[in-house]
């Protein structure tokens, strides 16, 4: 695996949680050194109120990344405080009515604007759509769970130069060293479970995560 951000990390979670020995290449002394190390980030549910698949996909998801995080230390690496998106014109209103129609009233609900306000301690501009298993979250305290799993070995300063293709089979190449194939695979990045929005930043990234369910069979460990 390429990569120890929250895609590289959740991926290669899941691959030696099916029994593969996984060698993560990260260029940096330690996970989660880049987009994936914003200090705090909000999680909460993207949906669309047409049932989509995707939908499906993203509530799975985002059971299995609050799970993950039950193993981190709350209040420190994480908090399910709930996140309050405010309807903050009609259209918007109209919006979030049409979702809370669509869901049960556990995963996100209406609130009004003196609900809203009485919950946040402030006072708002108007109501809003509440999603009370939301929060916040440290990408790099997941990241680094993850990466614990007896079959994972985090190689440090392995920074991937290029890929070659040798005997029908790719290898990556870092200065000094070509790793053989039979130690990487590459597998499809895990399915965004739900938006992760730094809150001290613009720039957007996202939880990466994939219900058991969802996962396809994988050939026998290695």
């Amino acid at each position: 695996m390429i990569g120890a951000g929250l895609a590289g990390s959740a991926t290669a979670a899941s691959l030696a949680a099916r029994g593969w020995q996984v060698s993560v290449l990260e260029r940096h002394a330690g996970p989660a050194q880049e987009a994936s190390g914003n200090p705090q980030g909000v999680l909460y549910l993207k949906l669309s109120a047409h049932g989509t698949a995707l939908s499906q996909l993203i509530l799975a998801g985002f059971g299995y990344t609050r799970r993950w995080l039950h193993r981190l230390q709350r209040g420190i690496d994480w908090d399910g405080c709930g996140v309050l998106q405010l309807a903050f014109d009609e259209q918007e209103a109209a919006r979030q009515g049409k979702l809370a129609a669509a869901f049960d009233p556990s995963l996100l609900h209406v609130l009004t604007q003196e609900e809203a306000q009485t919950l946040a301690g402030i006072g708002l501009p108007s109501g809003g759509l509440f999603y009370p298993e939301g929060g916040w979250a440290h990408p790099p305290a997941l990241c680094r769970a993850q990466l614990e799993h007896p079959r994972i070995r985090l190689l440090s300063h392995a920074n991937v130069l290029e890929l070659r293709k040798a005997g029908g089979s790719g290898r990556p190449g870092t200065p000094g060293n070509c790793w053989p194939a039979r130690h990487w695979w590459c597998w499809p990045v895990p399915p965004m479970c739900a938006v992760l929005q730094p809150a001290r930043s613009c720039r957007s990234s996202a939880f990466a995560g994939r219900s058991p369910a969802c996962q396809p069979p994988l050939p026998a460990g290695r």
